[in-house]
């Protein structure tokens, strides 16, 4: 019954992840290669989006090396809702955003472990609008990039584990410039789409021991060197009427001109992160890391702007969870994973000389499905990204998360014939 359920999950999952990507109202997706997406699941997002998470019961495809410690065939889905407010020195408006944003398999075979699924990279949404004289510009963009990605991970010794995992990016972003000029019947029209794709790879290790025997530790080491997206872009430049009742645009297809457009890479920046961890089995664990990541050489998809420089990335997370009694037979409050986390992250982005950083808090539960190996995962993040200052714009944001973790059990040697 598991299994035809996530035949069917599996393909409106696809679905929406391929024709409704952006998934974000951020004006920071504006730049470079879009706003980076969360790539892991609602167990991990609780704990302030901790990588170096091992879990035997859930799938983390954030470091293929924990694939390794599967104990049960593992199915994982997740949504969210976003609501965010922005604002400037003068003016606040909210927008809010629902998406399914995972889907992930883990397999465990001795001393193997396959991880594969599908999971939204990058998202572009956003609607700008510049006054200058007489003249509005509008920029209006959608789209996304989306990966799915195939992992398998070995367990070379006790506690030690080394992993490989493959990905291939795709999706399509579209950018589009409207002008108009009081006092002129007709604007102009400029859309940029790029078609997207290309494979990326992610190295993991993993390690626990103990420190006495009560208290583990356990470290982890991640690595994605700088991958290439090749890109596809048409430009159509054409005049613009204006929108009907309907709120569609109008413009004249008769001087619609489709402009040569000369196709680059997209560079995507090597990602280093470490990470260390402390608890005891089944009863509580807190883990700190730093990620490291290299300037986006790529820069804007349409032209170059001014007093925007892309540099390296830090970012730093700590979290955590905590289970009262994880099999008490009296009590199921008992039974439930508490989990909470921190994060502060640098976007890698500077604009008038302002770096643009992003800072979450998140907390959630897991609470078991009574007579199955499975949990509902659901959590909450709440943070903000951006500054007021040097004249950008500052976003604080509210996201509710549900994740689904489903275990069953493959490959069972029978006793009997």
């Amino acid at each position: 019954m598991i299994r035809k359920i996530l035949i069917v999950l599996t393909i409106i999952t696809t679905g929406i992840a391929v024709h409704g990507q952006e998934g974000t109202t951020s004006a920071y997706s504006f730049y470079g290669k879009g706003l980076q997406k969360f790539r892991g699941t609602a167990t991990s997002r609780m704990m302030g989006g901790l990588k170096t998470y091992n879990d035997p019961t859930n799938i983390n495809p954030q470091n293929p090396a924990s694939y390794a410690d599967l104990k049960l065939t593992t199915y994982e889905l997740g949504a969210s809702r976003r609501q965010l407010t922005i604002k400037n020195e003068t003016d606040k408006d909210k927008t809010a955003t629902t998406s399914l944003d995972y889907l992930a398999i883990g397999v465990p075979a001795g001393k193997f472990g396959i991880g594969f699924g599908i999971l939204p990279y990058t998202a572009v949404g956003y609607n700008l609008i510049s006054v200058e004289g007489n003249g509005t510009s509008e920029y209006i963009g959608t789209g996304g990039m989306n990966r799915v990605f195939l992992g398998f991970a070995y367990k070379i010794a006790k506690g030690f584990n080394v992993g490989l995992e493959a990905q291939y990016n795709f999706g399509i972003i579209e950018d589009k410039l409207i002008t108009r000029e009081s006092g002129l019947q007709l604007g102009t029209r400029d859309v940029r789409k790029s078609e997207l794709s290309g494979m990326s790879y992610t190295l993991g290790t993993t390690y626990q021991g103990k420190i006495n025997k009560k208290i583990d530790f356990s470290a982890s080491v991640i690595l994605s060197p700088e991958g290439s997206i090749g890109t596809k872009t048409t430009r159509l430049l054409g005049s613009f009427i204006g929108l009907n009742v309907e709120g569609v645009e109008l413009f004249d297809r008769r001087d619609a001109q489709n402009i040569i457009t000369l196709d680059r890479d997209i560079k995507l920046p090597t990602d280093f992160t470490v990470g260390l961890g402390f608890g005891q089995a089944n009863k509580w664990f807190v883990s700190t890391e730093v990620t490291n990541q290299q300037a986006n050489s790529f820069g804007s998809r349409t032209t170059e702007i001014p007093n925007v420089k892309y540099v390296n990335a830090v970012g730093s997370r700590i979290g955590g969870y905590y289970i009262p009694k994880y099999n008490s037979l009296t009590s199921y409050w008992n039974r439930i994973i508490y989990r909470a986390g921190m994060r502060l992250d640098e976007l890698g982005l500077e604009i008038n000389n302002e770096p643009v950083r992003e800072f979450g808090m998140s907390f959630g539960v897991g609470l078991p499905i009574p007579r199955l190996f499975s949990t509902i995962n659901v959590g909450a993040e709440v943070g903000r990204r951006g500054t007021t200052n040097a004249g950008l714009v500052q976003e604080n944001f509210l996201n509710i998360f549900l994740g689904l973790s489903l275990n069953d059990r493959w490959f069972i040697k029978r006793k009997y014939d």
